[in-house]
């Protein structure tokens, strides 16, 4: 999936800010990110009820902004908000070679190679919430 599709979810889902930060930090990345789509980008996610945006690139900080009650140091529950946010990030890293998608879980979490049903499952599987846990 490319990125404008990508972006589209995001908006959809109310996790622009997260999909920023997952995208901007893929090491696949090289352009230049503008601090006016930045700051676009942080407006159409504090209408949304977004609460705050950190958008990385190379390793800088290259926009940080906080409305709705978010700060810096505050946490936020986004309970199963997090599944989108570790699926774009796995995305991003199974792009830049990190792993492929249909490599078993337990190569990674060594426990689990001792379970039958756990030494079966695969990254694609968990991401997709198909793994029958």
């Amino acid at each position: 999936m490319n990125g404008l599709l990508w972006l589209r979810f995001a908006q959809r889902s109310g996790y622009s800010g997260l999909f920023l930060l997952a995208f901007a930090t893929s090491s696949s990345v090289s352009a230049e990110i503008r601090g006016a789509d930045c700051v676009r980008a942080a407006k159409y996610s504090e209408s949304k009820r977004g609460v705050s945006m950190l958008v990385l690139q190379n390793g800088r900080t290259i926009f940080e902004h906080y409305a709705n009650g978010g700060s810096a140091s505050g946490r936020w529950p986004i309970f199963s908000g997090t599944k989108s946010f570790w699926g774009i990030a796995a995305l991003a890293a199974a792009h830049d070679g990190l792993f492929r998608l249909d490599d078993l879980v337990s190569d990674t979490i060594p426990e689990w190679k001792s379970d039958p049903r756990k030494s079966r499952i695969t990254i694609r599987q968990l991401l997709d919430q198909t793994d029958g846990m």
